[in-house]
């Protein structure tokens, strides 16, 4: 199964321009330590706002149905590679054959934007959920969609200016 990370504050907005609207460095070391030598699965919109493409030591798949000029200069870079998939299905089916294929296996994780949340979601794929809860209420313009009944969720940490939650079936 899958796992969506995301940030998000208490009005589960989690962009704004196509940027964080925080700034939480603590957030970002653990996002980068639990992704790290993984998979992870973006749409476009979130491969264009990285600051480095792509995510250093991790196999990054792009959810694009158009192929457009900046993804066409997709291939491996040291330590780490990217492609392109027209559709989310297609780039879980993908991940899943290439997680299964090391040794130990490989996480697998959504992380955005919006629409690839709602289609993770909405396709039954997904089992858990690991949710930063910013504290405060920021501007936004991009939400993280409201989850359906059947999610129980536990806090498991607490840090300077957000929670750690994780979701659960």
């Amino acid at each position: 199964m899958f796992t969506i990370l995301v940030a998000y504050d208490e009005n589960r907005v989690i962009g704004n321009e196509g940027r964080l609207p925080w700034d939480l460095p603590k957030d970002l070391k653990l996002f980068k330590e639990r992704t790290l030598d993984n998979i992870v699965i973006m749409g476009r919109k979130t491969w264009e706002s990285l600051p480095v493409k792509p995510l250093p030591k991790r196999l990054n798949i792009v959810v694009s149905k158009s192929w457009n000029e900046k993804l066409e200069k997709s291939g491996k870079w040291e330590y780490s590679e990217f492609y392109v998939r027209p559709s989310l299905e297609k780039a879980c089916f993908f991940a899943r054959l290439r997680a299964e294929s090391y040794i130990p296996k490989k996480e697998i994780y959504i992380i955005g934007g919006a629409m690839i949340y709602e289609a993770a979601l909405n396709s039954g794929l997904v089992d858990k959920i690991i949710v930063s809860k910013i504290h405060g209420v920021h501007e936004g313009d991009v939400y993280f969609p409201e989850l359906s009944e059947g999610w129980n969720h536990s806090k498991l940490e607490e840090y300077d200016g957000f929670d750690l939650l994780e979701y659960s079936k």
